[in-house]
């Protein structure tokens, strides 16, 4: 996601260069470009004519002051094709009086979040309305510093990534994504909580880090600090920073980046154990049923399909949530989205904090006394990530002139069936023993085989990983299976044979256990057209389940097809 425009800039805009994206795209490890990883939500491009760059140098380092990741551009088409690239992120754009025109078309475009004029030449200040954005003219940096500041945070709140099965569950896409979105999230979070904090654990992470932020003074200073004096009992201090660790776990449990996600498993360990902690000082603050509030713009379609169609579904977050106690403060919220996104649907959550409903995985905490500069967040809870909740009604109704929706959840306790159905796959030996294969599975079922492909390709350099045979061969079989789902089953015989030859290494040929990775193996030569390895692969599979009557049926189709096939290739000859 790259242009020439700003290779000649990279003194002033300071972007780390990675070599690989799975926000992008698939990995090409053997190509020799190389893109843009953002690792937050927001970023600003900046579109100023060739001219002026060189002495709006200290601007550009202001901005860069506000928001991390700051783009600049001096043509204009380069800068809206990059736009149009943008996948993940919220772009907010600032452009000089003489370009306005040229990137009018990119109005309609949903990654884009707002615009600003910005010349030091206007001393008057002036508006331009525009029929999606309205777009205000600025000559003070100091004033667009400020303006954007205030815009990223509402954006940033905004961007809750959420989840809903249907009580019905139904035989299409959406469903079936809606699912293991699902699953995924109660995944990664029961693999991080069986993480043990390590001080490694925490170099790693900022290791990782400290490129992205080495032209932004404060994250620096905050990433020094965390360095000396972060403790396991002070991370939810930590989140309510606005400062990298907040921003970018913020944004990866939204888009599902596992690899990043890996590197902060202590974190997410640490918050959901703080939280737990604290859970109980909920109910001598509140009655046994409370209402907490957290509003929400997005479009009108994605509300339809999303929420107002599955009233008595599951509703998760993917992230950890935070609702206020005061529903003036989420009204607030939504006045202020609608301001900038008037034709969005505005939604208020209303959580019924019914303390009489029990659950393990669902705990959440008063925060806001946590840091005493945050008095406007006062009454602020934080529900752990991926607390999961039952839609029990969706409502339209008017609210001083704004047309909003009350969306009304409770708590869904442990033993409710349709939760428990969901997680059932969880609790089985073969994700115990193996969770990161699963765990590609279902990213491939979300379609986002490139994160997973990535997240193992990262996890084969990891000492924790290469030096424990067992997670080797898991991590060789879960690339097996990725490009067994892109069709490359070239590649995916390659990792297959590898797990294949790292688990013998710690099992005995004859272990039942192997036959998977066999019948694996078997698969990826049929599909190859290698009849007579297939069957072989097939036939030792079903010797080692001899003893298995009921996963030997599979197999015993396999070998019967393939002994088909195989006879038809020789009457071909």
């Amino acid at each position: 996601m790259g242009c020439s425009s700003t290779k000649n800039l990279s003194s002033i805009i300071g972007a780390p260069l990675e070599k690989h994206d799975p926000v992008s795209g698939p990995i090409n490890t053997s190509s020799p470009h190389r893109e843009t990883r953002f690792i937050e939500n927001c970023i600003v491009i900046w579109l100023v004519a060739s001219s002026t760059i060189t002495a709006h140098k200290n601007i550009a380092e202001k901005l860069r002051q506000v928001i991390s990741i700051l783009k600049i551009f001096n043509n204009p088409t380069e800068c809206i094709t990059f736009i149009e690239n943008i996948r993940e992120e919220k772009v907010f754009l600032i452009v000089s009086p003489e370009m306005e025109q040229a990137v009018r078309s990119v109005h309609y475009l949903s990654q884009l979040e707002k615009i600003y004029i910005f010349s030091l030449s206007f001393q008057k200040m002036e508006t331009i309305d525009d029929q999606i954005i309205q777009t205000k003219i600025f000559s003070d940096i100091n004033d667009l510093c400020e303006q954007i500041h205030h815009d990223v945070k509402f954006c940033e709140l905004d961007l809750i990534n959420i989840i809903v099965v249907p009580a019905e569950i139904q035989s299409t896409t959406f469903s079936a994504k809606q699912v293991a979105m699902f699953t995924c999230i109660q995944l990664v979070k029961k693999i991080a909580l069986r993480i043990k904090f390590e001080s490694e654990h925490k170099d790693v992470f900022l290791d990782f880090c400290r490129p992205y932020y080495v032209s932004n003074e404060e994250q620096m200073q905050y990433l020094e600090d965390f360095e000396n004096n972060y403790r396991p009992k002070n991370v939810l201090w930590w989140i309510t920073k606005p400062c990298f660790l907040s921003k970018i776990l913020h944004r990866v449990l939204r888009t599902y980046e596992i690899d990043v996600i890996y590197k902060m498993g202590f974190i997410v360990r640490h918050i959901h154990t703080q939280l737990t902690l604290l859970h109980e000082n909920i109910f001598s603050l509140f009655t046994d049923r409370s209402i907490v509030y957290r509003g929400k713009t997005m479009p009108n379609d994605e509300f339809d399909i999303l929420i107002k169609n599955n009233c008595g579904g599951i509703l998760s977050f993917s992230n950890f949530l935070t609702a206020s106690i005061h529903k003036k403060d989420a009204m607030d919220f939504i006045q202020q989205r609608l301001i900038t996104h008037p034709k969005m649907a505005a939604i208020l959550f209303e959580i019924c904090l019914d303390l009489t409903i029990r659950s393990t995985a669902n705990v959440c905490a008063i925060i806001n006394n946590l840091n005493s500069n945050m008095k406007s967040e006062e009454g602020e809870i934080c529900f752990t990530m991926g607390t999961v909740f039952r839609i029990q009604s969706v409502e339209q109704v008017i609210d001083n002139l704004t047309n909003m929706w009350i969306v009304k959840l409770t708590f869904v306790d442990d033993n409710d069936q349709q939760f428990y159905r969901l997680v059932a796959p969880l609790r089985t030996n073969d994700v115990d023993t193996n969770p990161l294969s699963y765990l590609g599975k279902l990213l491939i079922e979300m379609g986002a085989s490139e994160r997973a492909e990535q997240f193992y390709l990262d996890l084969q350099t990891d000492p924790s990983v290469f030096n424990q045979p067992r997670r080797l061969a898991r991590l060789q079989n879960g690339l097996g299976l990725i490009f067994t789902y892109k069709g490359d089953h070239m590649k995916a015989l390659e990792h297959y044979h590898i797990s294949l030859k790292t688990t013998l290494s710690y099992m005995s040929p004859d272990h039942p256990d192997l036959a998977s990775i066999y019948k694996s193996i078997g698969d990826s030569y049929r599909n190859t057209h290698n009849y007579i390895q297939a069957l072989a692969n097939y036939e030792h599979s079903a010797q080692l389940l001899k003893d298995d009557q009921h996963s030997i049926i599979d197999l015993n189709d396999c070998i019967i097809k393939t002994k088909q096939l195989l006879e038809f290739n020789k009457q071909q000859c």
